[in-house]
């Protein structure tokens, strides 16, 4: 120690306490440790540990920062909002009208296979009565179809409706209620939808 390129990329097993602190990345296949594993810069361990294989600790896992995981650029857990685009609101005949302001809440966060989205979404409108009105799931595929209750005031009136998702589908499905009615025809920003769910997704 300390740890100089070419890092090691063989199996290892290190006892933890003695890992010297200063090191600035460890990269290896796969790294088993009896006790603790602390990482950042502010803990005076290891900046980075990459990981081609499995890290498991006995004890615990903490880090100064993020969790990444699948290859991906955002943290697990960490919420991001979608940028606004008029293309991410459609509906299954005619159009579903929504500005960058009606859009209170659009965001989502990833844990594993899981998406979590919150959406709430005001002073819409609707035109030719769909069944349907969609929510772009900002690039994610669902890889299975789940359902939740949402809160709707469709053309001014308060309902329950519903969301769900179709397997290896890139949308978010809206009914106005449970009875597949379908959205009122409104041009006057009195159409809402707010909800979260969590949706199953292919990586």
């Amino acid at each position: 120690m300390p740890l100089t390129p070419p890092y090691p990329t063989a199996t290892i097993y290190v006892p933890w306490d003695e890992l010297e602190a200063g090191v600035q990345n460890l990269s290896v296949e796969t790294l088993d440790v009896a006790g603790d594993i602390f990482c950042g810069d502010d803990l005076g361990v290891v900046s980075d540990i990459a990981a081609g294989g499995t890290v498991t600790a006995g004890g615990s896992v903490v880090t100064a920062d993020g969790v990444y995981e699948h290859g991906r650029a955002e943290a697990m857990g960490e919420w991001h909002d979608v940028p606004y685009n008029a293309a991410n609101f459609t509906a299954s005949v005619g159009s579903w009208t929504v500005g960058s302001g009606d859009v209170n809440t659009y965001a989502y966060t990833l844990v594993g296979q899981t998406m979590f989205l919150s959406f709430v979404i005001f002073t819409t409108s609707v035109s030719a009565a769909p069944v349907f009105l969609f929510l772009n799931l900002n690039g994610f595929t669902a890889s299975r179809e789940v359902r939740t209750l949402v809160n709707v005031i469709d053309a001014g009136v308060s309902r329950v409706g519903q969301a769900f998702t179709v397997a290896s589908s890139g949308l978010l499905w809206l009914l106005a209620d449970q009875a597949a009615t379908p959205w009122a025809t409104t041009a006057g920003n009195d159409t809402y939808v707010m909800g979260q769910i969590a949706i199953p997704i292919t990586i």
